[in-house]
């Protein structure tokens, strides 16, 4: 389920205030399979994958560090059939940005992987600002209201001359700006630092940045270098 840097390349390490050394892990084989708990008419039977479910959630781990829970973004807690552990999930009685795979009907869990929880920090703690280039291929606000989520496009590949470089994503905050009806907007720049990593093939790693770290603003704004120049991302935080 979970894989090292050398099926996916390279792993990538997150500069937030609490997540570091995260693994990148697979390229999310089972996306284009993702589906309800639903059958159509034309339906021939029950297979394998028929009650394949994704959804983002909170995960809460137990004391020996498994998850033994799930809330959507949905609202619906799921509890998996058996416990799931993975090596990043090193802190007991915690919560941990997921998207998951499950059955829906057994509620056996098929994949775990971890999204990237963006925490911002200040200008001052970045002391030289790395902005090589990536994408971000799509960007939403959570059904719960408690995410702005992320979709980023890594160029990655592997190297036998530095395998010890990884690479780092920094969400810097730029303080709150006001418009000119009244509504504020919380600015960041989101940083990345390639560090030498060949730029082979693209990864796609999912990011949240938590609503509670913007305050009472009425939207965000994410300004991040891509291949085709500087891109500016608005969302708005309310329902």
């Amino acid at each position: 389920m979970f894989y090292r840097s050398a099926d996916i390349s390279r792993y990538m390490k997150l500069n937030s205030n609490l997540l570091y050394g995260l693994y990148i892990g697979v390229a999310m084989a089972f996306t284009a399979l993702a589906t309800a708990c639903e059958h159509d008419s034309y339906d021939t039977g029950d297979g394998s994958l028929s009650y394949l479910r994704c959804d983002f959630a909170d995960a809460h781990s137990d004391a020996q560090c498994h998850v033994d829970a799930f809330l959507t973004d949905e609202g619906t807690r799921i509890v998996p059939a058996s416990t799931v552990g993975a090596r990043w999930i090193s802190t007991p009685d915690s919560v941990y940005r997921v998207q998951v795979y499950y059955d829906c009907q057994t509620f056996a869990v098929k994949q775990l992987s971890r999204v990237l929880t963006l925490l911002p920090v200040s200008p001052d703690k970045v002391k030289t600002p790395k902005t090589d280039p990536l994408n971000i291929e799509s960007s939403w606000r959570s059904t719960n209201n408690k995410y702005i989520n992320l979709c980023l496009a890594i160029k990655a590949g592997t190297t036998t001359a530095d395998e010890a470089a990884v690479q780092s994503v920094t969400l810097v905050s730029n303080g709150i700006q006001q418009q000119a009806d009244g509504r504020t907007t919380a600015r960041f720049n989101l940083y990345h630092d390639q560090a030498g990593v060949p730029q082979y093939y693209t990864v796609r790693q999912y990011a949240s940045l938590p609503l509670a770290e913007v305050g009472a603003a009425d939207s965000v704004s994410i300004t991040v270098n891509t291949y085709a120049g500087l891109r500016t991302l608005t969302l708005s935080t309310k329902p």
